[in-house]
């Protein structure tokens, strides 16, 4: 599921955005921060939704750390560790994605 969020900009462009540009360049991050660099994607696809602080940014926020912290989510990945003031970079290269059976082989 993670391999297929972080995919592409047309599957999930917030997904997409935080594991390839944002995580690389950060090492560790606020709540805050991450919000004000989504805005900054975002904004140009509508303004009113995707601005500094709007309800939407604010969800799309949560959702992201919600799902890499959680261990019934992609927690178990360690993508993100939640540390006193925020998160820290862990693990950003996630198990080989395999989609065929020659793939899954190369694995063995």
């Amino acid at each position: 599921m993670h391999s297929y969020l972080a995919s592409s900009e047309d599957v999930a462009e917030a997904w997409n955005y935080f594991y390839h540009t944002y995580l690389p360049k950060n090492k560790s991050f606020t709540k805050p921060e991450l919000s004000d660099a989504l805005s900054m994607k975002l904004m140009p696809h509508h303004p009113s939704h995707f601005g500094k602080n709007a309800p939407m940014i604010k969800v799309i926020t949560k959702v992201l750390i919600d799902s890499y912290i959680s261990e019934t989510a992609f927690g178990t990945l360690g993508i993100i560790k939640q540390n006193d003031e925020g998160f820290d970079r862990g693990h950003t290269k996630v198990p080989y994605k395999w989609n065929n059976v020659e793939s899954f082989a190369r694995l063995f």
